[in-house]
């Protein structure tokens, strides 16, 4: 809610804040900001991580900013805000104070005492400040609601368990990447495959766990009202959460499997590609 004060506020106000104070200045107005819940703050830190390293594998030149990040959206004197995530791709745009302009992507984690001002108010600003792709990470829910502002479509809910493809790389790399989300995992996946169906074959970078090396393969087809999905473990082949396929469907991806592993196990190494 707004801290209560009778004029407008200002980039002078905003920057003479007390000490340890935060709150967010919109339109000349002082909202508070609740301090994060460990859950939000592990969300954060495991995006920022993920997303940072997928920018440096592929010497992209965005930058990621996780709070406390100050971002003056319109470059004026009414709207400073902290968005959990930032990543911002015009170096121009950044200043000794934060960020001068809208960033490419923002990422909020919703709580109980934030989900109005998310869902709803920054939205709209996000919108209107030129921010071409908006997340709004509901841990409550499990589900990522995504706005891709500059494609003019409605927004698209995703379960924790989805991947989920990160709009503004199509303009930066020649593969998309695909995130998945998890309470306690955080994966990038990358494209390998898609077959004439639809399905999408899609593996993780090498994984070190309890000293041996493997590679995570998923693979999701499009179906009315969903998808089918499953995942294969290499070098063993392990498959694990089968869900809509059937046992022919999984020799059959399993042949393909072992038909293209060496390639995948050679991919998953390679991290600039």
């Amino acid at each position: 809610m707004p801290l209560l004060k009778n004029d407008q506020y200002t980039s002078e106000d905003y920057w003479n804040l007390p000490e340890g104070t935060r709150a967010e200045l919109i339109d000349g107005k002082f909202y508070d900001m609740a301090p994060p819940s460990r859950i939000h703050q592990r969300l954060v830190s495991k995006l920022t991580s993920v997303i940072d390293q997928y920018i440096s594998n592929h010497h992209g030149n965005c930058q990621v900013y996780p709070a406390p990040f100050a971002v003056n959206l319109d470059a004026d004197d009414r709207d400073w805000v902290e968005p959990d995530i930032s990543v911002i791709c015009n170096p121009n745009k950044l200043t000794d104070r934060g960020c001068s302009g809208a960033p490419d992507l923002i990422i909020e984690i919703a709580s109980p005492a934030s989900s109005k001002m998310d869902y709803i108010k920054k939205n709209v600003l996000y919108l209107e400040a030129g921010v071409k792709e908006y997340w709004i990470v509901n841990p409550i829910k499990e589900w990522v609601t995504v706005y891709r502002y500059e494609e003019d479509v409605a927004p698209t809910n995703y379960t924790f368990t989805q991947p989920i493809t990160v709009g503004i790389y199509k303009t930066y790399y020649y593969h998309c990447r695909l995130i998945k989300l998890n309470m306690e995992v955080l994966t990038m996946l990358y494209p390998f495959m898609t077959l004439n169906d639809g399905t999408e074959i899609v593996h993780s970078e090498t994984i070190e766990t309890a000293g041996k090396e493997k590679v995570e393969v998923r693979i999701e087809k499009p179906v009315y009202g969903g998808f089918h999905s499953a995942t294969c473990w290499l070098p063993e082949y392990k498959w694990e959460n089968i869900d809509g396929f059937s046992p022919e469907d999984i020799q059959y991806f399993q042949e393909l499997l072992e038909s293209v592993a060496h390639i995948i196990l050679q991919l998953s190494t390679r991290r600039w590609y």
